[in-house]
This record gives structure tokens, sequence and C-alpha cells, in this order.
């Protein structure tokens, strides 16, 4: 008894056009049926687990930001000769780190116009300042969160020698990143590294 209804139990074979009955082998079908789904929705969540993974590793740090605010630390080390005095005796210095928009003025500055009217010299590239002092031997970790505009850290250091040291250091930073660099306070100089 064939209707025009198809039948749960039976199915047309392709190549010969009859009709072939699946009642002993229902589960069987099934089961493989059920498995060739599972098979795919397991497919679909591999799937979405790699794209997803894809994605976050391509936006890189800027996901991240949405976790933990990007900071920027710098790494104080200050020689065990730092600063001599006029009998070569090591001595603590004052340290300005500012933030800047542009490099700039920053290069084109005396020592003296930074060090007491930096304000004035630095204008809107400047967008934050701090001041640290630091003994022979001293290290120290600082760490911030920058303005968003930040281009630059520079760091400027009042040698007692100031004609004959190499007291200022500028490096390109990136606001939306996390950045670690090491300052290196020598004798009559100062490094910015990363």
């Amino acid at each position: 008894m064939l209707s025009n209804q198809p039948s749960l139990f039976k199915i047309q074979l392709i190549n010969t056009g009859k009709y072939m009955n699946l009642s002993n082998r229902n589960r069987t079908w099934n089961r493989n049926r059920n498995f060739n789904l599972n098979f795919n929705r397991f497919n679909r969540i591999i799937f979405m687990c790699l794209a997803l993974l894809t994605v976050t590793s391509i936006s890189g740090c800027s996901m991240m930001n949405f976790f933990v605010t990007p900071s920027t630390t710098l790494n104080f080390v200050a020689s065990k000769n730092l600063n001599p005095d006029m009998e070569t005796r090591p001595s603590p210095v004052v340290v300005k780190v500012f933030e800047l928009a542009s490099r700039g003025p920053i290069e084109t500055a005396d020592f003296f116009s930074l060090y007491s009217d930096y304000e004035q010299i630095l204008g809107p590239e400047l967008l934050n300042k701090e001041e640290l002092v630091f003994n022979p031997g001293q290290q120290l970790t600082y760490t911030r969160e920058l303005n968003k505009n930040t281009r630059f850290i520079a760091v400027l250091v009042a040698y007692q020698d100031i004609e004959n040291s190499r007291w200022r250091d500028v490096i390109a930073v990136d606001p939306k990143s996390y950045d670690d660099f090491s300052v290196y306070l020598e004798k009559l100089s100062v490094f910015i590294r990363d």
C-alpha cells in the first residue's frame, strides 16, 4: 500500500528508482543522522570559538582595554656614581617626567628654560608633569595612565654639571598600549630604552 504521503520507513533508491524498506535499519539510520547533526553542531561550536579567538587576537590590546586601563611603566635605575659634585661624590638628582603631544619644543629649549618655565616653553604640548628625586643607586618603578593625546614621554635630569651632561631624553609612546621602558640615570647622562 503506497500512498502519496512519504513513509518514514521507505526511501527511494536514487540509482534504481525502487523503494527500500528501512524498518529494520531505522535505528541505525536515526543514530547516524543524529550523529551527523551533533557533529555539525560540534563543528559550529568549534568554528564560533575559532572566529572569536581570531577577532580578539586581531584587535589585540584594544580588546584588553575594556578590562584593564592602558598604562606606561618607567623603570628608573640610578647609577651608584650619579650626579657627582665638585669633589666627585655621588649626589641626589631631581628628575622631571613630561607627557607631551609632540616633541618639538622640548628638543629646541635649553635646560634652564625648561626646568624653571616649562609651562610657558612647552605650552599646549605639555599634557602632564611629574617631579621625582633619586638618590645614587636607587631604583623605582613608576606606572602611569597616560593622557589620550600623549605621544611622547620626556625625562629631564638636573645634573650639577649641566654643561657636560646629557640631561634629557625623549621616547615615543602609545597611550592605548601597555608600554614598559627602562630609564637609566647614569653619572652624567640619561637614557630611555624599551
